[in-house]
């Protein structure tokens, strides 16, 4: 499959998603889009991670398939409004498991603080069906995978599937803080041991061994063999660097970044200094203009968040495109596109307001 070609599917997908999100009614009507499932079980794998298992129905099974590596959109009720995140499923169609995501908790986030401590069994969440396309491609070659944190979801959802379906030999290097931050440890390790000579573990720790350098990612790489990737954006970049070194080509590497500062709760307006350069920006959203004050080293979305505004987003690294909005008056750049838009949709007046930059002393944005 041609990156260029994975940039269409990859566009298609969002602006399915961003059609759906924006669709979205208030709270206790029907989502467009998503469907009510009930949690079988709420796992503590780690003490600020948990796995959310869900039950689908049977009318909904085939909705529900997957590839591994996809993930799930959860709409979340946080303080009277509706949140939406995108999760990694951690399961595998590989082994009929159910449907399986896995929260990380991030200091003062409204949804990972409300889903770790509200959700159990027996509850309903609306999810949206499974989307992405960072997915196990064909071959025969090895597999190498890197993951950092919370980063491990889509991974061993992949890492089950070559196991359970593939003869290829499998190495995955999973950087964490220490031991006690490893998620999966357990499961990691019972595969490990079920399938010597063909699967290699590597824990990377920060506390014994320091931070994953580029180098340390080259001396892991198969320049014949296939790249999976998925961890914040400078685990990212170290990773990505260290293959290229190494000599693996771009298209046998695959990428699914996220930032765990995803979701910091909305704050009052902050004071802004007299001598700052600052835009003055309305921002249309569920067909209501808020005005705004936007810092010319900020971003939109974060700007709005300083001064009490909730606008959709997930990853907050220029990925998934929950954040996107139209530009109709003044100018924007962008911080980071990570392949959530395309440069014809940035031309046509689409932006990504988790990175967008104002550029100019008066800009208006609209969510569609």
């Amino acid at each position: 499959m041609t990156i260029g070609y994975c940039n269409f599917i990859l566009h298609a997908i969002l602006e399915e998603i961003v059609t759906l999100v924006q669709a979205i009614p208030a709270s206790g009507e029907t989502a467009s889009g998503f469907t009510r499932l009930r949690v079988k079980a709420v796992i503590a794998e780690t003490a600020d991670a948990s796995s959310i298992v869900f039950e689908t129905p049977d009318e909904q099974a085939n909705a529900f398939r997957y590839k591994p590596g996809q993930f799930l959109t959860l709409r979340v009720p946080v303080n009277g409004e509706d949140e939406l995140r995108c999760y990694s499923l951690a399961s595998s169609p590989a082994t009929g498991e159910n449907l399986k995501v896995t929260v990380k908790r991030v200091a003062d986030g409204r949804v990972s603080n409300w889903l770790l401590d509200n959700l159990g069994a027996g509850d309903n969440l609306l999810v949206m069906p499974p989307k992405g396309i960072f997915c196990l491609q064909e071959g025969v070659g090895s597999v190498v995978l890197f993951a950092a944190g919370s980063g491990i979801t889509p991974v061993i959802s992949i890492l089950k599937q070559v196991l359970l379906t593939t003869a290829r030999k499998v190495k995955l290097v999973y950087a964490n803080r220490d031991r006690n931050s490893i998620i999966f440890r357990e499961e990691l390790e019972r595969l490990r041991d079920f399938h010597k000579g063909r699967f290699e573990l590597v824990h990377r720790l920060d506390t014994e061994q320091g931070i994953l350098t580029a180098q340390d990612a080259g001396a892991h790489a198969d320049p014949a063999g296939q790249h999976y990737l998925c961890g914040p954006a400078p685990f990212m970049q170290a990773v990505k660097d260290g293959l290229r070194a190494a000599g693996v080509p771009d298209a046998r590497i695959l990428m699914e970044s996220f930032d765990l500062a995803e979701d910091e709760p909305a704050t009052e307006a902050a004071p802004v200094s007299d001598g700052a350069n600052v835009a003055k920006v309305t921002v249309r959203y569920r067909g209501a203009d808020y005005a705004i004050e936007v810092l010319e080293t900020e971003t939109v979305h974060t700007a709005a968040k300083r001064q009490g505004l909730n606008l959709p987003f997930s990853c907050k690294a220029g990925f998934c495109g929950l954040c996107i909005a139209r530009v109709t008056a003044g100018q924007v750049s962008l911080k980071d596109n990570l392949g959530a838009i395309s440069d014809g949709q940035i031309a046509e007046g689409l932006t990504l307001t988790c990175q967008a930059l104002v550029r100019s002393a008066e800009a208006t944005v609209v969510f569609e």
